[in-house]
């Protein structure tokens, strides 16, 4: 007996095709990316006194509700326009480096910039220092500066004292002077700089010149001169060499023009060389002048 049996039939293999992913690529093309702020320009400019202007430009998106803030020297926060432009005015006590960023609506913050504070320059000079009576001495000058307005300018040396400067930064101050020697001017400015100057006080022995005897007449006589001087008014002049001025420690008292002039009637049958000297307000002797008279 036989059993028919029917051949087996494999199944085939195919091969597995991998799925597909498709995936829908957005332009980006005409959308708006947002990115951070930028500062693009920034300075901090010194105008009067301690008053200081904040200025920059900023690039954003919405450069009108972009925050501009301050650190360092400097402290605050200001909106820009729409231009990107900004700018504040602040009174600041010392100077040094300031800084500013921005941070827009986003929470993006931008760079820093620097700025540098420093102090707009300060001078002193003194222009002279013209002497008066008794050592007296007046001394002027000129501070400049972007305010020079009210500054304290304090005097050493051989003349001490202090003077507030006037609107235009110039100072007169008048004292007595303790010698000839140097005079020192220190003032500072608003933002804590010292600056210096310094003249010299000189003073020359006095000199009499065109010391001359006239004869008026009747055995009297006129003398007279000029003394040259840093202040030649008020120093007193001493005649003597013969004994009518000897006699009476005869004395004299210069002119505000240094002139100075005294006449006398002398004893019959007198003469010889007047002498004439001075001392000046430091206790330095002119020369002596001579003039000769006759009887």
């Amino acid at each position: 007996m036989f059993l028919w049996s029917s051949p087996s039939r494999k199944k085939s293999k195919r091969p597995v095709r991998p799925q597909r992913t498709i995936l829908h690529v957005e332009a980006l093309e005409g959308r708006d990316c947002p990115s951070a702020p930028q500062i693009t320009a920034f300075a901090a400019t010194v105008q009067s006194g301690n008053t200081v202007m904040l200025s920059g430009t900023i690039f954003d998106n919405s450069p009108t509700a972009a925050l501009v803030c301050f650190g360092g020297a400097g402290a605050g926060s200001v909106t820009a326009d729409a231009s990107g432009h900004f700018q504040l005015q602040e009174n600041l006590s010392q100077l040094g480096t300031i800084f500013a960023t921005v941070k827009d609506p986003n929470g993006s913050i931008s760079n820093a910039a620097f700025s540098t504070l420093a102090d707009p320059g300060i001078s002193v000079n003194l222009s002279g220092a013209p002497q008066g009576p008794n050592r007296m001495v007046t001394v002027t000058g000129q501070v400049s500066c972007n305010s020079p307005a009210g500054l304290k300018v304090n005097l050493s040396g051989v003349v001490s004292g202090s003077v507030v400067t006037n609107a235009n930064g110039t100072f007169t101050y008048t004292g007595q002077a303790s010698a000839p020697g140097q005079i020192q001017a220190a003032v500072t400015d608003c933002w804590g700089v010292t600056v210096t100057s310094t003249a010299t006080l000189i003073n020359n022995p006095p000199r009499i010149v065109n010391f001359q005897a006239i004869n008026n007449g009747n055995n009297t006589w006129t003398f007279t001169g000029q003394v040259q001087d840093e202040y030649a008014a008020g120093l007193v002049i001493r005649l003597g060499g013969i004994p009518s001025l000897d006699n009476s420690n005869v004395t004299v008292t210069v002119q505000a023009n240094g002139t100075f002039s005294y006449t006398i009637m002398l004893q019959p049958g007198e003469s010889g060389g007047v002498t004439a000297e001075c001392t000046d307000w430091w206790g330095q002797t002119s020369n002596e002048a001579t003039a000769f008279v006759w009887s």
